[in-house]
């Protein structure tokens, strides 16, 4: 299947269903017949997202246990989200996707690794009502 465009998005694929959930589809089966219908899944880009989800919260709103974490202490932080009734979790690193907390109700930001006297932006991308909301915390990371 081609790939799709639409201004100021990402396209994330042809999905058999509306949820979006298991695979993309790729490609026709050879030898498959009748009509077919698949859906777009589209991601708004982050500069417009953050814009957007900004001024219209829809109640989210993120809290750390603490705004500053230690590489020395391999110190993590639990970063989680208030508001409820959100579902399609997707959260962020520095406005990058981290794909294997998708659906993740809470986000470890771990030290380790990361960059003393660095300021780490952790949002959260939830799908509410038909309309998507975004919510960001900075961390600082310490020596």
């Amino acid at each position: 299947l081609e790939a799709a465009a639409k201004t100021g998005h990402r396209f994330d694929g042809w999905f058999a269903n509306a949820a979006f959930s298991g695979a993309a589809v790729t490609a026709i089966p050879a030898g498959g017949t009748g009509d077919k219908t698949f859906y777009a899944k589209w991601t708004p880009n982050a500069a417009r997202l953050a814009y957007y989800w900004v001024n219209e919260q829809g109640g989210l709103s993120l809290s750390a246990g603490a705004a500053t974490v230690s590489v020395e202490e391999r110190g993590s932080v639990s970063v989680s989200a208030g508001g409820g009734g959100y579902g399609g979790q997707v959260w962020y690193i520095n406005g990058t996707e981290d794909a294997a907390s998708a659906g993740a109700e809470t986000y470890a930001f771990a030290a380790v690794g990361r960059k003393p006297g660095s300021i780490y932006t952790v949002g959260l991308r939830v799908h509410k009502d038909g309309r998507y909301y975004y919510a960001e915390i900075a961390i600082t990371v310490t020596d």
